[in-house]
């Protein structure tokens, strides 16, 4: 996936898109609890995954 014409993984595309932009650019909180709810669930099952199949962050993209 692209953003902003780089290479990025699915996390930080979500994080990016269900964020709110503060007058700073920076990312604050989640537009809605239901966005940090899926984010957290998602995170945790790949993490889990990883571990199960010990793979490295590094070696496999999101």
């Amino acid at each position: 996936t692209k953003l902003k014409g780089e290479e990025v993984s699915s996390v930080e595309v979500f994080e990016e898109t269900h964020k709110k932009r503060n007058i700073d650019g920076t990312r604050g909180e989640w537009i809605e609890p239901r966005a940090e709810e899926t984010f957290v669930s998602y995170y945790t099952i790949w993490m889990w995954y990883l571990e199960i199949n010990k793979k490295s962050l590094a070696s496999v993209p999101f």
